[in-house]
């Protein structure tokens, strides 16, 4: 029995693989990012059988590698498409969603928050998307500087903290975000980084991806809050 599961897991991860690729070709051109992260990593876990020692931890310095380039390139592609410097990209969001309105409603005021809904992201000239308050200014730009950062600390510090910290941060981005699927990846794979992240962290992050599933099917209501984008 104990020889069959290596081979099982191996095997259910190639189904998936095929699974998820046939998804990405049927939703091309407008496939999520996180689809193909979700394939890499499928990949990875097809590739390499999770029950050997030696591929064991090959998988989890190459998840580790992947995490670090995630987090850097969104940090890095932030910075050198240059619209949060000037907040500028959060306003657009405000506009564009509602979610994005609520929860950054105690910090913008109401009159400016209605002045963004007013606008039409189609119209040319529409606009402008700036901010009143320097304080978005400033939570506009330790979102792609700490993401930055967080690669570098993971890299380099290699402690239990900077995993901690690099949960907080994306826990924190999804409160606004609510992109679950995407947060709930990215957290997953900073757990990764905890030296030993032990059953109860584990089965925490399992049963909340059960849980994503069960509202996803419709099996548990509340799919209009975790999945705003209609993406499961």
């Amino acid at each position: 029995m104990v020889t069959l599961w290596p081979s099982l897991t191996v095997a259910t991860s190639c189904v998936a693989v095929i699974v998820q690729g046939a998804r990405i070709v049927t939703t091309f051109p407008a496939t999520a990012n996180h689809y193909y992260l979700q394939l890499l990593l499928l990949g990875l876990f097809a590739l390499l059988d999770s029950f050997e020692p030696t591929e064991r931890r090959l998988l989890l310095v190459l998840c580790r590698l992947t995490t670090l380039l995630v987090i850097f390139h969104a940090g890095l592609q932030k910075l050198l498409h240059g619209h949060y410097f000037d907040g500028r990209m959060l306003a657009t969001l405000i506009s564009k969603h509602e979610r994005y309105a609520g929860f950054f409603s105690p910090f913008v005021s109401s009159s400016e928050i209605r002045r963004f809904a007013s606008y039409n992201l189609h119209a040319s000239g529409s606009g402008p998307y700036t901010f009143e308050s320097s304080l978005m200014i400033v939570v506009s730009n330790v979102t792609w500087l700490g993401e930055i950062l967080l690669a570098g600390m993971l890299l380099l510090v290699r402690r239990d903290w900077s995993a901690w910290i690099t949960i907080a941060f994306f826990a924190c981005m999804e409160l606004a975000a609510r992109e679950v699927v995407f947060g709930y990846l990215m957290i997953g794979m900073a757990i990764a980084f905890l030296r030993n992240p032990g059953t109860t962290v584990t089965r925490l992050w399992l049963v909340f991806g059960a849980t994503l599933c069960a509202v996803a099917l419709d099996y548990v209501p509340g799919r209009g809050l975790w999945f705003p984008l209609g993406d499961s």
